[in-house]
Formats: structure tokens, sequence, C-alpha cells
């Protein structure tokens, strides 16, 4: 009898077991953030510039792949969202957390346009069409962020660490720069001394708008970032000028003609640098001065042959110096290209 009794209490205590509901705690939610300055500077100095120049916010748009979901979803909305700098992380303006499923995942296509937008954005094209491109302008892109589910370092940030890192963008200008400036190659000899004026300085013959489409593929594995294929720039037929008209008198230091701007990358072919300048000759003899204008003439020079800087590229600073010999009255040209668009010759960052 205590036998059967025993296996009674036994089924009942397997019954009860059966019924009893157990609960496992929901995962949390883990809220999408980016990575800028510190996923960038270890690439190129050029991508490590965002807050440098002033910039404290991007756009970006997330197509969501979601398992079950047939098609793609707009993740952060049709027009994409704008992600600030917020504390310690770059972030959206109001949190967006990852996917629970580990089969589903988020391209993320970002950007940063000052003065428009771009034409089209999609996982496969970042497109600007007809865009005009002022003196301060700026437009930066970076590479596609693919098959993301996840912030991908720092794997214990969601046990009570802070949110560090974040989907990494790593951007390139779309632009370039270009500065003028002139002195002369020397301002006194003994007791004679120079100076020049330069007026009406102009660039001709420089394209303002044009088109461009970068294209991109998804590479097949989850956590990898794909920069967009080289593309140029298409330029309208239409052309414009570039001027300074107010005078510049020189001496010995360097001054600028047209202070750092930023242009739509093309070809130099058929640029011409054209401006009025005069020098004077100063003679101080016996504490008496003398001054004589030795020069009173029109310039025009060719960007492309003479200076020999066949194009304005993307991501590049170009800086134009002319040198005068008052001597002579003969004008050389120093060029200097640099891969960094954000500084100049003397470091100055270009903020306008």
């Amino acid at each position: 009898m205590k036998a059967y009794r025993s296996i009674f209490g036994i089924l009942v205590l397997v019954a009860l077991a059966g019924c009893t509901k157990i609960e496992f705690a929901p995962a949390p939610e883990k809220e999408i953030t980016f990575s800028v300055a510190e996923y960038a500077s270890a690439q190129t100095k050029a991508s490590a510039s965002l807050e440098s120049q002033g910039i404290e916010s991007f756009k970006s748009k997330g197509f969501l792949h979601a398992i079950g979901v047939e098609g793609v979803q707009d993740f952060f909305g049709a027009s994409g969202e704008i992600i600030s700098r917020q504390e310690s992380v770059w972030a959206p303006s109001h949190p967006y957390y990852w996917p629970k499923s580990e089969f589903s995942y988020v391209n993320f296509v970002s950007w940063y346009d000052y003065l428009g937008t771009p034409s089209n954005v999609s996982e496969e094209r970042l497109e600007w069409n007809n865009r005009t491109i002022s003196h301060n302008d700026n437009i930066m892109y970076a590479d596609e962020a693919w098959r993301y589910n996840d912030n991908p370092t720092n794997v214990s940030q969601y046990t009570g660490d802070a949110i560090t890192k974040g989907v990494p963008a790593i951007f390139h200008h779309a632009l370039a720069r270009v500065k003028f400036q002139a002195r002369l190659s020397e301002a006194s000899e003994g007791d004679v001394s120079w100076t020049a004026t330069i007026s009406n300085f102009k660039v001709e013959n420089v394209h303002k708008t044009g088109s461009i489409s970068f294209r991109n593929s998804d590479p097949g594995t989850s956590f990898t970032t794909k920069p967009w294929t080289n593309a140029s720039w298409i330029p309208t037929e239409a052309v414009d000028t570039l001027s300074r008209p107010a005078n510049i008198t020189l001496d010995g230091n360097t001054k600028v003609l047209m202070n750092s701007r930023s242009v739509l990358p093309q070809s130099t072919f058929g640029m011409l640098l054209t401006f009025d300048y005069t020098i004077i000759t100063t003679y101080n003899i016996a504490g008496n001065t003398l001054t004589e204008v030795r020069e009173n003439a029109t310039a025009s020079v060719n960007l492309y042959s003479d200076f020999k800087i066949y194009n304005w590229d993307m991501n590049t600073s170009i800086t134009y110096t002319l040198v005068f010999d008052p001597k002579t009255n003969k004008i050389t040209f120093d060029p200097v290209l640099t891969e960094d668009w954000n500084t100049d010759l003397n470091n100055a960052t270009y903020i306008e």
C-alpha cells in the first residue's frame, strides 16, 4: 500500500510540474548608436575630422531586412534620421533598437550635406543630381555599413557598462577645396623697396553645378563596411566665374587673393586666372624718397598648363601661390596639392 501511495505521490508531483509556467527574463533592448571619429581615426586623417570641422550631426537611412517579412523596410523612416553627437556617443534623435532576431539585420547609408540633400538614397545608390556648389559647401558620404544587427564592439556594454561603440561611419569628402594667394619674391634690397597691388582677381570657366552617382552592393557578410564605387562628378555645360574684386597689396609676406572655398571636382582644362596688377618701386636716396610705377598690366594665366594641376579631385585641397619678382616683373607659380581636405599649408581648419 505504501508503495502505491509513493508512486501516486510522484505522479502528482510530475503533473504539477507539467502545469507550472516557467518564465524567462526578456533580453534587454539594445539601442543603436554610431561610432564616427573613434572608428575613422584609425583609417585616414581626412575621415576623422567631423568634429574638427564643427559638424555635430549627419543623416542616415536604415534598411531593415526582417526575418519573416517580405521586402525591405525603412528603419529610420523614408527620409532618414539625424544622427547627432550626444555626450559620448553619436545617436538618433530618439532611441532605435536592434532587431531581436539574429537573422534580421539593418544596412546603413550615411551622409552629410551642408546646403542640400541627395537626390537618391538606397542600399545600392547614393546620388546628387544637378547640385550647385557654393563657396562654403560641404558634402560627405560614409562607407556603407552592411548587415548589422548589433553594435559591433564592447559586447558587455548592455550589462551595466556604458554604450561606447556603434555602427562605424567612415566619411569621405565629395568636394574639393581651392585657395589662391600671392607674394613678392623679395620686398627690398638696399635702398630699394617694392610693393604690388592686385585687383579684379578672377578664375574663369569654372563649373559650379554637376551630378554624381555612387554605387554599392551587398558583400554577403555580416558586420561589414564597404566603400562606394569610385565615381566622378559630371559637370553641366554652364560655366561661371570665381571672383575677388577687392584690391590686395603684396609685400614679402604671403597674402590671400581668394580664401579657401569649396568647388565642384572637375578638370582645370580651359580655366583662366586673370587679374590686374601694379608694381611700385620706392627709392630712398640720401634721405629722399622717390616712387616709381614700373609695371601696370593685366595678366592671364592658364591653370591647366601653367600650374600643371590638371584636376580638382574629390577629398583634396589645392593652394595656388603666385610669386612676383619685382626686379624682372616675372610671375612664377607654386601650386601645392594636399590629400587632407581639412587643412591648408598652415594647418588651419576650413571653417567659413
